[in-house]
């Protein structure tokens, strides 16, 4: 049986080689997929996919990211709240603090991407002249993994 592997530079294609699959038998331990071939001289030998490997540990190794959308709101927004890169145990929670006013809730999502939508329109419309909001993220365990002021545009 016979199998085409395309061998790759940084972003060219050099050849296209027709190599017997049963040349390949006992040479990686690495699955097809991640098997590349790499040329030497007038041999064909395999090799592991580096950068493959290499972005699935960097993505699994990853420090957690916290972004807060819109970079600037008023109380006339949708606040969104994305934190990725979650630990083992995903589940946050939040509380917003506006004024006398407090929102409780839960992110919604999985241990790569956590989000919260929070309607400040409807749940801000009674207050006025609001300047800030404070933001308290916790984990499962209740420890605080964010807590933030955020300045409000205010319109004229």
């Amino acid at each position: 049986m016979k199998t085409r592997i395309l061998f790759f530079t940084t972003a060219l294609c050099l050849s296209l080689m027709t190599v017997p699959m049963n040349s390949l038998a006992g040479k990686s331990n690495h699955s097809a997929a991640s098997v590349l071939m790499q040329k030497d001289g007038n041999t064909v030998s395999p090799v592991a996919a580096p950068a493959a490997e290499k972005a699935s540990a960097d993505a699994a190794l990853a420090d957690p990211e916290l972004i807060i959308f819109p970079k600037k709101i008023s109380q006339k927004d949708l606040l969104v709240i994305i934190r990725k890169n979650n630990d083992a145990n995903p589940n946050l929670s939040y509380i917003i603090t506006a004024g006398s006013k407090t929102l409780e809730g839960d992110f919604k999502g999985s241990r790569s991407e956590m989000r919260a939508y929070i309607n400040l329109v409807d749940e801000l419309k009674d207050i006025n002249g609001l300047e800030k909001i404070n933001i308290v993220i916790r984990n499962a365990q209740g420890n605080v993994v964010t807590n933030t002021d955020i300045s409000l545009v205010t319109f004229d």
